[in-house]
């Protein structure tokens, strides 16, 4: 009987840890086995800040999700996150070798080479780990907007490459975090870019489209256009800010303002009834208070407000930002506050719907994961899927990302001095 592939998808977010397993059929869909889902502890915006306590969230969701898939979770691929993200768009250029004088034919250790210059010319420093290398788009002999070289011919090859990179300490903390409980990172994927292969088809990557996936902690932003990813920032809010915001205004203890901003949240206060009227549960046992839910939504709109603008801000004057025909798709748990769509279409002038997911090329529990704040760990096994298939996150090199930086690390300290 032939062994199932295994891939597994860990969402390591600020509010919560999900897991899940799945397997490769033989109608190579990916068939959803176990699903692992636990509050998150030990983590600030989606950075490790106490690896003890973020082992034991990670250790949980895995161990739930096996428990239901009955199977081990091997060949992990992890979600990253946090203000330490940093892109860079950078230019290759090497002269193509061949065994023929001509023509020519470009190959695939040329394609190498030149996005190994873009790297070597993007200066980036020691502080910071690649995570992605993405060429936009390919030039020979002046020739641009080439999408895949490898088969043509030329005597000069160009690449436009874009760059995600990582802080070290960052990426080692995430990697630590489940080497202590005896699992294995097989990659790190960012999860703005994860998110996106669940949720954009190959149309709206094609026409243009801002994906903001709002997490617990952050959100995260992605620009596409013309299939390439030309775009990625991170905003330092996410839902765990407007349920701070709700707890605060309302005297309410954390864990009721997060059940009022789902069941009674809006993101436009004028579009909510005067007369609607609910209980707010008091803290250490004191008694309710009557609150309109247009007061909550008064709460709530400045935050998601904040957000949605610092997106726009940030997004507005990049070159792809007017071409973006399919608009915005903002996902993530948040995404589901009532009304954040339509207050979006108001600050970017421009059509904005919530993502869900794309479940057609899924088998198995897909019920339980048809919903916004699952698409960054189904985006994970999307990927996943793809690295198996021969496409890599990172082509420049046979080595995972792991072996490189660990390896590299084991060279400089002791396992121990990451403790």
């Amino acid at each position: 009987m032939k062994q199932e592939q295994i891939i597994t998808a860990l969402d390591i977010g600020t509010t919560k840890i999900c897991c899940i397993i799945s397997t490769i059929t033989e109608n190579d869909q990916i068939e959803i086995r176990g699903i692992g889902e636990t509050k998150s502890y030990g983590l600030s915006r989606g950075v490790v800040s106490n690896i003890r306590q973020a082992s034991e969230s990670i250790l949980k969701a895995i161990e739930e999700a096996e428990r239901m898939a009955d199977l081990p979770a091997e060949n992990i691929f992890v979600g990253i996150a946090g203000e330490h993200i940093k892109s860079y768009t950078a230019k290759g250029i090497v002269k193509v070798t061949g065994t023929k004088k001509y023509p020519t034919e470009i190959t695939e250790k040329d394609v190498e080479k030149v996005k190994e210059d873009a790297k070597h010319l993007a200066s980036i420093g020691n502080d910071r780990k690649i995570i992605h290398v993405m060429p936009m788009y390919y030039t020979i002999d002046n020739r641009p907007g080439i999408k895949e070289p490898v088969g043509m011919s030329g005597n000069r090859l160009e690449a436009d490459v874009y760059i995600i990179t990582a802080d070290i300490n960052s990426v080692m903390n995430i990697y630590h975090s489940i080497d202590r409980i005896e699992y294995k990172a097989k990659d790190l994927v960012l999860e703005s870019i994860a998110s996106s292969s669940a949720v954009l088809d190959e149309d709206e990557k094609e026409l243009g489209a801002l994906l903001i996936d709002i997490g617990g902690g952050s959100a995260d932003i992605a620009v596409y256009h013309k299939q390439n990813i030309c775009f990625t920032e991170v905003i330092p809010f996410g839902g765990q800010s407007i349920t701070n915001d709700i707890a605060i205004g309302l005297r309410t203890p954390n864990k009721q303002a997060e059940l009022i901003k789902i069941k009674y949240g809006h993101a436009i206060p004028e579009d909510i009834d005067e007369g609607e009227i609910i209980t707010v549960p008091g803290i250490g046992g004191r008694e309710g208070v009557k609150k309109t839910r247009k007061f909550i939504a008064e709460i709530i709109n400045p935050r998601i407000t904040e957000i949605l603008e610092m997106t726009y801000k940030k997004v507005k004057d990049i070159s792809a930002f007017k071409a973006l025909t399919a608009g915005v798709i903002i996902t993530g748990g948040a995404s589901k506050l009532k009304g954040t769509d339509l207050l979006g279409e108001r600050i970017f002038n421009m059509p904005v719907q919530i993502g869900y997911p794309r479940l057609d090329n899924l088998a198995g529990i897909t019920d339980s994961i048809n919903d916004p704040r699952f698409s960054t760990a189904i985006g994970l096994l999307y990927l996943g899927k793809e690295n198996f298939e021969g496409n890599p996150f990172d082509k420049t090199t046979g080595k995972s990302l792991f072996e490189l930086i660990w390896n590299r690390m084991k060279e400089l300290f002791r396992f121990e001095d990451f403790v």
